[in-house]
């Protein structure tokens, strides 16, 4: 089931910390998979979690969270801050089902995101949904970093 939730903000506490606890399961993976520590991602706080103003859709498998997909629609485009998925459901089509969310919400609206160039799964995902290499640069941690764009 996926649930389209309209600011972080409006969520509470036990969800956001079930949100944090999945984002470090999913990070952790990452990080291992990148070779990168500090791995940046692993420090965000709850509370910086919780006073987040972007929006999410999530993913339940049996009153779980499975799988989210943050992002900011402030702007003209959308940017997608995170796309956090359980190790146990990777490869399972979570990512797929909350990125097709986004973009028929979305649909007339340029979507795009960073993701480190090593991460290949991610890059195929969004590759698969039409999204292209818009830029190449390096973060401060000197992680190589990708920004993908869907017109």
């Amino acid at each position: 089931m996926i649930q389209q939730i309209k600011t972080i903000q409006t969520l509470p506490k036990a969800t956001i910390e079930q949100l944090h606890a999945l984002q470090q399961l999913s990070y952790t993976s990452e990080q291992q998979l990148l070779t990168i520590d500090p791995f940046p991602p692993l420090l965000e706080t709850i509370n910086a979690l919780a006073t987040s103003a972007d929006a999410l859709i999530i993913r339940l498998e049996s009153g779980q969270i499975v799988g989210f997909l943050q992002y900011d629609s402030t702007r003209e485009d959308v940017v997608i801050n995170k796309l956090v998925v359980h190790p146990d459901y990777f490869r399972q089509g979570i990512g797929s089902d909350l990125l097709e969310t986004l973009i028929e919400d979305k649909r007339n609206t340029s979507i795009q995101v960073e993701t480190a160039a090593k991460n290949t799964p991610a890059i195929k995902l969004y590759q698969k949904y039409g999204f292209h290499k818009a830029a190449q640069f390096y973060a401060a941690e000197g992680l190589q970093l990708l920004r993908l764009v869907r017109p």
